[in-house]
This record gives C-alpha cells, sequence and structure tokens, in this order.
C-alpha cells in the first residue's frame, strides 16, 4: 500500500473531541439494515470509521476489521469502545485524501458513511474479494440546501453511486431526500456485491 501525505487533522479532531460519542455507539441504520447478508467471516474494512461504531458491531460478528480515519480523538474513542465490547479491531489513522488506496481482491466487506473522496470510491469495487459486500452511503447534491456538508467535492452527483458500482451486482439501491441524525438529508446510499464471475481468471 502507498503511504498517504499527512494532513491538518484539526477539524476533524475537533468535531470528535469532547465527552461521549458524537453519533452514539450503535452502528449506522443502513448498515443495520442489511446486517442479514453480511459475511460472518473475512477481512472487513471501515472507511472513514469515526469513533468505530461500524467497526466494532462488525468485529463483534466474527469479522477481522480495519478500521481507518483520519482523526486521532476518534481513533482514541473507537478504542475505548472496542475494548468495552471485547472487540478486536486493527485501527489505523491515515489520511484517505492523501493517495492511499486499498489492496486489490483483498476484503469481503467495505463499508463506509458519510465520506466521499472519488479516486478512493472508484477503487474499492476491485478491492472486494469474490463474493465481497460494499456498503456505501454518503451526501448527495443537494445537502447543501439542509447543511453540512456543502462542498461540491463531497457530494456526490445523481447516479454517481450506482456507477461506481459498475461490475458489481445491486442489491439495494437508495437516493434522495431522507433523514439523517434526526436532520431531513440529501443522500445515496448502496449495498453491491462482487460475483465471482468478475474476478480474472
Amino acid at each position: 500500500m502507498r503511504r498517504p501525505a499527512t494532513t491538518d487533522t484539526t477539524t476533524w479532531d475537533e468535531r470528535y473531541r469532547g465527552e461521549g460519542y458524537r453519533y452514539g455507539c450503535e452502528p449506522n441504520d443502513w448498515l443495520v439494515a442489511h446486517t442479514g447478508i453480511l459475511p460472518t467471516a473475512g477481512q472487513a474494512l471501515d472507511l472513514a470509521c469515526g469513533e468505530g461504531r461500524d467497526a466494532v458491531f462488525l468485529a463483534t460478528r466474527g469479522l477481522t476489521v480495519e478500521a481507518i480515519d483520519g482523526s486521532a480523538v476518534a481513533l482514541a474513542k473507537g478504542r475505548q469502545l472496542a475494548a468495552a465490547r471485547a472487540a478486536t479491531v486493527t485501527w489505523r489513522h491515515l489520511n484517505l485524501e492523501g493517495g492511499w488506496l486499498p489492496e486489490r481482491h483483498t476484503y469481503a466487506l467495505i463499508t463506509c458513511h458519510n465520506f466521499l473522496h472519488r479516486p478512493l470510491l472508484a477503487a474499492l469495487p476491485d478491492a472486494l474479494t469474490p463474493g465481497g459486500i460494499l456498503i456505501y452511503a454518503t451526501y448527495l447534491t443537494g445537502q447543501e440546501r439542509y447543511g453540512h456538508p456543502a462542498n461540491p467535492a463531497h457530494l456526490l452527483r445523481p447516479g454517481e453511486l450506482r456507477q461506481a458500482c459498475t461490475g458489481l451486482e445491486i442489491l439495494a439501491y437508495q437516493e434522495g431526500t431522507t433523514r439523517c441524525c434526526g436532520q431531513p438529508a440529501m443522500r445515496a446510499a448502496v449495498v453491491a456485491r462482487k460475483t465471482p464471475a468478475e474476478e480474472p481468471k
């Protein structure tokens, strides 16, 4: 793997600083809604894991979990949550916009919530093993009407997430107005699977 460039993580650290867990300790709803199709063995990758609620959940289900985030403060809270729930997670402090890409054909599950870096998104299908599952959900163009994030670089265009999953089997897809953290939001979300036929012979 290529080592990413360093970056100023002050903003992210401040977001997660303070008592308690900013988004709670339970996993994201989109992940929970598809628990029935999640693998229970193999390697899992949680990108932009924040305080680790998804990573810990997956580890308690028997997966070997690698969780990556740019905030050391968030990762410290993830370690605390993992210890409290007797879960083993490999935590990595990396700048996900610094050039790092996951290894090809490695993960039985990749999950990412509320983060967009287009070069990384494009690399995710190839990082799945045959039969591997991608669960991805983040904000969509139009979210700027409701608040953060408003930068187009961090907002999916209509249809972009589906296009990024070309070659994968789409198992579930949502796009448009919804609610997130109790507020109106524009979001896109996908669950997609890589079939063995997609793997090079």
